[in-house]
């Protein structure tokens, strides 16, 4: 099988086939958006002749859609240990993976299927005080949806060895102004990123909007429904806050042929109110037009 024209570079599969009906199903990850013309094409064999048959398709991709994250690390390390903890919500019901940065270097590399992600960093060691750019990547298996991308900044202080220079300078030089001077850089450096990230908390809405449910787009066609099911059972029955409507179709007597009809529907109805995928609003159209025209008779 080729794609547009027949040559070596274009040959997107291969396979044997036989006499009578065969199913193939053809790769599309390669190929681009639009119209093409595919090539099926047999050589001679035996005392059957060589054949080439052509059928234009076209390939259509849905934009991908964003991905909503919040991710949060304490930008002041104080060590060692030297390990920042990674907090964050991923909102995708499909397994992704996650794959961190510090300074360019790749330091964690992981698949996950949960909404919360609590994952430690161990940082490099840093001589006394150190700025490190920490990077992440959110992929998700899921190809509709864009991976999502940020770094953030993390300053790391080495305790010990920060202390084991302010008493060496006091004793040296017996000036208490070196001790100032060092005490008022690291509340500078609290008191930055602190002020950041209370700013951030303050409008939270600007980078991460909330969740809101859709708007059912079936709700019109589940009213007819619920109309045609009164019509089919002769009941004035309507379903109950309590009860689902694969629940209530039960309790109704209506034919297995509408009855297995009704249970499509009521598939796609819930696609539509519980997925974040949208439901195949044509289908769900043709059936209710099938519903009614099995109740008129």
């Amino acid at each position: 099988m080729y794609v547009d024209r027949q040559s070596r570079s274009t040959a997107i599969k291969s396979g044997h086939v036989t006499p009578g009906k065969n199913e193939i199903r053809i790769p599309t990850t390669r190929i681009s958006p639009g119209n093409h013309t595919i090539i099926f094409h047999t050589p001679p064999q035996g005392r059957y002749r060589a054949m080439s048959w052509a059928k234009i398709f076209t390939i259509y991709r849905e934009p991908q859609k964003h991905l909503n994250t919040f991710i949060a690390i304490a930008p002041v390390l104080i060590g060692p240990p030297f390990i920042a903890k990674m907090h964050g919500i991923v909102n995708c019901s499909q397994p992704y993976t996650v794959i961190v940065n510090i300074d360019g270097t790749e330091v964690l590399r992981i698949k996950s299927i949960n909404n919360s992600l609590d994952l430690p960093l161990h940082t490099p060691l840093p001589l006394l005080v150190q700025k490190y750019e920490i990077e992440y990547r959110i992929i998700p298996q899921d190809s509709s949806y864009k991976s999502a991308k940020n770094h953030l900044e993390v300053y790391a202080i080495n305790l010990p060895l920060l202390l084991l220079v302010i008493v060496l300078s006091s004793a040296i030089t017996a000036a208490p102004p070196i001790t100032t001077y060092i005490a008022s850089y690291i509340r500078k450096l609290y008191s930055k990123p602190r002020q950041h990230m209370k700013n951030n908390l303050k409008k939270p809405s600007k980078k991460w909007p909330p969740l809101r449910f859709k708007k059912p787009r079936l709700l019109n066609l589940y009213k007819k429904f619920l109309k045609i099911l009164k019509t089919i059972s002769e009941s004035s029955k309507t379903p109950s806050k309590s009860e689902t409507l694969r629940e209530f179709i039960n309790t109704i007597d209506i034919h297995k042929p509408m009855r297995e009809i009704a249970s499509e529907f009521i598939r796609l109805y819930e696609v539509d109110l519980y997925s974040q995928h949208e439901a195949d609003a044509r289908k769900a159209g043709e059936i209710i037009n099938e519903l009614e025209k099995k109740a008129r008779k």
